[in-house]
């Protein structure tokens, strides 16, 4: 997830139990072009493999200058991303578009395998609603190129998060190959995954929504068990280091949201979300965020309209700012 899945974030997935986590999306022709932007979103650290690169090929006459850029920092996996739904990234061939140009998603398949010795994986949509090629064609095609293995957004490039995700498509990518299949797609806690993975025989599940604010999912805990204080204490540390590692500029919007996300089964977290993003420094936004746990605020009622509401607002505001993230990722 570009502006999340940061080395900071990572870090904090893998102390709670994530077994391989993946870089923020980064396009192949700015990387060649040696953009310190796309350096950032690719830079991965010697302590955190397993760790994969999330790559979307815009320009194959560049790739092979990509892959030379990516092959010493020793990757654990490449993974192609032909899932991404941005308008911004499908209008480049790249992304979800690729659902609809089955060969030319294997030529990529095969050239970043030819340039590069760490394993290749792909993450994909289900279909494009024009091509209508089925999800078992999609799996077929990336294990025949070569991949090591799949990843499922059981949606299709058209669907919005509103819509549930159709985990059939998943069982259906299972029963179609024989490489490993990974689940993805509204899992939001250790349950969801248990049964996402008895209910479609995938072989692991990739978490990516479930994960923002509680990344302890991984752990199998559930957010009930936490509490103001314990959040606090995480977030805080969270927010800390991003601005050790990246200093204020980068570092204040991915802690803003990092602070909305974190909060949001807490009364008072929407004031504190726009308090927060009026935070013009780190040490202001550190300060509203403490003066706000002071409080101690109570959790919101499991099964309540109040924090359904608020789980309803969460979805549709990752949707906004996944938007908004890749207008900064295609050169």
């Amino acid at each position: 997830m570009l502006n999340t899945t940061d080395h900071v974030f990572r870090k904090l997935c893998r102390h709670y139990g994530a077994a391989l986590t993946f870089t923020e999306m980064a396009s192949s022709s700015m990387i060649a072009s040696g953009s310190t932007q796309a350096a950032r979103y690719a830079a991965i650290s010697r302590q955190e493999h397993p760790v994969g690169i999330q790559l979307f090929v815009d320009n194959m006459a560049r790739l092979e200058e990509a892959i030379e850029e990516i092959n010493p920092l020793q990757p654990d996996v490449i993974d192609i991303n032909a899932g991404c739904p941005s308008d911004k990234v499908c209008s480049h061939g790249a992304g979800a578009a690729l659902l609809a140009n089955l060969p030319e998603l294997q030529e990529i398949i095969k050239a970043v395998k030819r340039y590069s010795h760490a394993p290749v994986s792909v993450k994909v949509r289900v279909a494009d609603r024009h091509s209508r090629i089925p999800v078992r064609d999609i799996a077929r095609a990336v294990e025949d190129a070569g991949a090591s293995f799949l990843t499922v957004h059981a949606r299709t490039r058209y669907d919005r998060y509103e819509e549930p995700a159709r985990w059939e498509w998943i069982a259906e990518a299972v029963r179609a190959v024989n490489i490993p299949v990974i689940g993805n797609g509204d899992v939001f806690t250790s349950d969801d995954a248990r049964r996402m993975m008895r209910e479609t025989g995938c072989h692991a599940v990739m978490v990516a929504r479930g994960a923002l604010g509680t990344p302890w999912i991984f752990a199998g805990k559930e957010d009930a068990l936490l509490d103001a204080s314990a959040v606090r204490s995480i977030l805080l540390q969270l927010v800390r280091e991003l601005d050790a590692c990246y200093g204020p500029i980068v570092a204040l919007p991915r802690a803003s949201k990092h602070v909305a996300w974190f909060t949001r089964f807490f009364e008072g977290a929407e004031q504190l979300r726009v308090d927060v993003f009026r935070c013009r420094s780190m040490p202001a936004l550190i300060s509203t965020v403490n003066r706000y746990f002071d409080t101690n605020p109570a959790r919101l009622d499991p099964g309540s309209e109040e924090l359904k509401a608020v789980e309803d607002a969460f979805h549709r505001r990752i949707l906004f700012w996944a938007e908004m993230d890749t207008e900064d990722v295609v050169g």
